[in-house]
């Protein structure tokens, strides 16, 4: 395959790259994130065809998309079943290409390997633009003359779920989401705490938030393991608080779209449904610590309060302190009241005016910004 960047723009100003394959596999947020590169390469090549190999569990965040195919692609599990879904997806991309030109927006060795296999005429991975993971994905286009980043940012994430949107008719409004685990794919015996926020923090927020504002709560569990024990843990605890609450159990990609579209607001870590919820315009009350937002939050987000300790270890992620880290201070010691002062500040935004009470205590521990 020619890599050089030269001879691809030279072969797009002739009009010889007519199939394109675009490849980033990753989670629901890193899926999000790559749509609007998407966008800006259909505007630059609106005669093109164009193909997404997306990650197989995350499709359905791929729906929608700026392309004319997303093929799904199990990129992790050895068992049989992954085997023979790599398979499949293999042999479509067969079926779709050949490609001119494949565009890494994750430079992955495999991906790399895999467009060598398909007979893909060019590769390009090569990114020096931008901080944030979406300005990133679109510096892939940007050395390639396929988008000016002078002329702009990437456009914003929006998303639609396909599935109906379920009843909340029992909770008071304003309804609140509490997101409590960050690795629902992985299925964990133990939770991975160095990510997620204790149930115990989002429980005495819960209070907090109901003695000011009167709403109820949805508890995102998950697809199971450690994310759906916390999440029930969490429930057991609004349930002794006797704080209206709904434990949404075991909803797919979609469903879960369905349910955040329905919320006055989430509070959530730096993780999937966070994503989802900010494409779909819903307020967001996003608690930093091991991820930074400013690289891999919601992309221009509006509608989006982030609470940070500012500390000297944060973010982690990827580290070694990151990966021994079991009781992560920047999450267990951000003030409950600050996460409620953004909270009301988010509602009065939507014209959903808290009532008077705890929610005018002063914030200790973090502050929010925007």
């Amino acid at each position: 395959m020619d890599t050089d960047p030269e001879r691809i723009r030279e072969a797009l100003a002739r009009g010889e790259v007519r199939r394109v394959l675009a490849i980033r596999v990753g989670r629901v947020g890193d899926t999000l994130h790559v749509r609007p590169a998407l966008e800006l390469l259909r505007a630059a090549l609106p005669e093109a065809t164009l193909v997404w190999l997306c990650s197989h569990y995350a499709r359905a965040a791929a729906r929608g998309a700026a392309v004319d195919a997303c093929v799904p692609f199990p990129h992790k599990g050895r068992g049989l079943r992954a085997s023979l879904g790599r398979r499949r997806a293999r042999r479509e991309l067969e079926r779709q290409g050949p490609f001119d030109l494949a565009l890494g927006l994750e430079d992955k060795p495999w991906g790399r390997r895999l467009a060598a296999r398909l007979g893909c005429r060019f590769w390009h991975a090569e990114s020096c633009v931008g901080v944030h993971v979406v300005e990133r994905k679109a510096g892939v286009l940007a050395g390639l003359g396929l988008w000016d980043p002078a002329a702009g940012p990437p456009p914003p994430i929006r998303w639609s779920p396909a599935a109906p949107a379920p009843s909340f008719a029992e909770l008071p409004r304003p309804r609140i989401g509490l997101q409590v685990g960050s690795h629902a794919l992985r299925g964990l015996r133990r939770p991975r705490r160095r990510r997620d926020p204790n149930p115990a923090w989002l429980a005495d927020f819960a209070a907090r938030a109901h003695r000011a504002t009167g709403g109820g709560f949805v508890v995102n569990a998950g697809r199971g393991g450690a994310e759906a024990r916390a999440a029930r843990s969490l429930a057991r605890a609004l349930a002794r608080a006797r704080l209206p609450h709904r434990l949404l159990a075991a909803a797919d990609l979609d469903a879960l779209g369905a349910a955040l579209a329905c919320l006055d607001a989430l509070v959530s870590a730096n993780t999937g449904p966070a994503h989802l919820a900010a494409a779909l315009g819903v307020p967001l009350v996003l608690l930093e610590g091991p991820a930074a937002s400013a690289v891999a939050g919601p992309w221009r987000a509006d509608a989006a309060r982030v609470l940070s300790l500012g500390l000297s270890c944060s973010p982690c992620g990827g580290t070694v302190h990151g990966r021994r880290c079991r009781v992560p201070r920047c999450l267990d010691e951000l003030s409950p009241a600050a996460a409620l002062a953004a909270l009301r500040e988010l509602l009065g935004a939507q014209g959903r005016a808290a009532r008077p009470g705890e929610g005018g205590e002063s914030p200790e521990g973090a502050r929010p910004r925007s």
